[in-house]
């Protein structure tokens, strides 16, 4: 008996760490309300944010108004700053392996977008090469190997600008 635990643990150690992670990964995208009003009176606005397993990754600009800076991924604890109410929940897909190694990923592609200094922009479709929060969702999705999920349809649900903004690799 005491062979077998010691085999049985022995294994366990030497198994490869996303092995004894395993798992399947949830990734969604989480459109937040961000409750302002445009010059033309428009307030379906949307933040989006990437959800994985409890934890999500946001951009922001590195600057305010009228300087916007560059944009910033970060991580964001949903635990100290939870999603707001109203938002519009969109799963993007499952991953095959552990959301350890998924939030790794996430870390990584968010340091390089951080690197590059991307010009930001609030409505990067009228500004030309500029991104904002929501292309660096929608580019995180597809970074980490799943289908960004549609945006809520702008003249019944809300805008989401930027989300197909590409940032390019």
């Amino acid at each position: 008996m005491r062979a077998i635990l010691l085999g049985l643990l022995l294994v366990l150690a030497t198994a490869p760490a996303a092995a004894q992670r395993g798992g399947v990964c949830p990734v969604a995208v989480a459109f937040e309300h961000l409750r302002i009003r445009s010059l033309t009176g428009l307030t379906n606005y949307y933040h989006a944010v990437v959800v994985i397993d409890g934890d999500a990754f946001e951009g922001n600009p590195s600057g305010r108004f009228p300087s916007w800076g560059h944009l910033v991924g970060r991580h964001r604890s949903l635990r100290a700053k939870p999603l707001k109410d109203g938002n519009i929940y969109r799963l993007a897909g499952q991953l095959p392996r552990g959301c350890t190694d998924v939030i790794a990923a996430a870390r990584d592609v968010t340091a390089r977008v951080n690197a590059a200094h991307l010009p930001y922009s609030p409505t990067p479709e009228i500004v030309w090469n500029a991104v904002n929060s929501n292309s660096y969702a929608h580019y995180l999705v597809r970074k980490l190997g799943l289908r960004p999920p549609p945006p809520p349809f702008p003249p019944t649900s809300g805008w989401v600008p930027g989300y197909h903004a590409a940032i390019r690799d």
